[in-house]
């Protein structure tokens, strides 16, 4: 399995898959440190690399918005998109403000 997206990468980083209990506990050491994290991952079927939308929440299944193909996430593995809300003043800034 490719992802199409990695050639587009900064160098150091990588979109790669790892199992899914590997990035679940590094994810939620994002999350307990206050950090919002969405999990990624490579649909099998097409190679399109997919983010699902709903924060500190991981799947072992995930759908494909391209081809509509099921991927069992806990055989292909995933990984993680981590985001730190602005803070001011101690609120929460939604962007775009």
């Amino acid at each position: 399995m490719s992802d199409k997206t990695n050639q587009d990468l900064p160098e150091g980083l990588s979109g790669e898959n790892h199992p899914l209990e590997t990035v679940a506990a590094s994810a939620k050491t994002v999350a307990d440190s206050g950090g919002w994290v969405y999990q990624k991952f490579t649909c099998e079927a097409c190679g399109n690399r997919l983010t699902i939308d709903v924060k500190n929440t991981f799947y072992t299944k995930g759908s494909c918005d391209q081809c509509g193909h099921i991927t069992d996430i806990t055989k292909t593995g995933c990984n993680f998109l981590a985001v730190w809300p602005l803070t001011e003043k101690g609120m929460e800034v939604e962007w775009p403000v």
